[in-house]
């Protein structure tokens, strides 16, 4: 089995992709108790405010697809509020 991971950005989001050859499934009949995988994606993805895609098939293999909104990135404090760990 051959799994590809990939990782890119849009103009909004972070895109990671995991994608396998393998069996596939289908995904409407994944319950949310079937397994930790796939619950903690959908979880991660729910509390960094972004969306999730499954797309598989019975002998297609599995492509999973999460969607991360970029934000703005947070201001360094400045050189003379930082303590210098050199050395330390």
């Amino acid at each position: 089995m051959a799994v590809v991971i990939e990782l890119q950005t849009d103009a909004t989001f972070v895109i990671l992709r995991v994608s396998d050859d393998g069996c596939g499934f289908v995904p409407t009949d994944v319950t949310t108790t079937s397994g930790i995988g796939l619950a903690s994606m959908r979880e991660r993805a729910a509390k960094l405010h972004g969306k999730w895609h499954i797309y598989s098939a019975p002998g297609q293999g599995t492509s999973v697809e999460v969607y991360l909104p970029l934000v703005p990135a947070i201001p360094m404090p400045s050189n003379s509020n930082l303590t210098n760990m050199e050395g330390a």
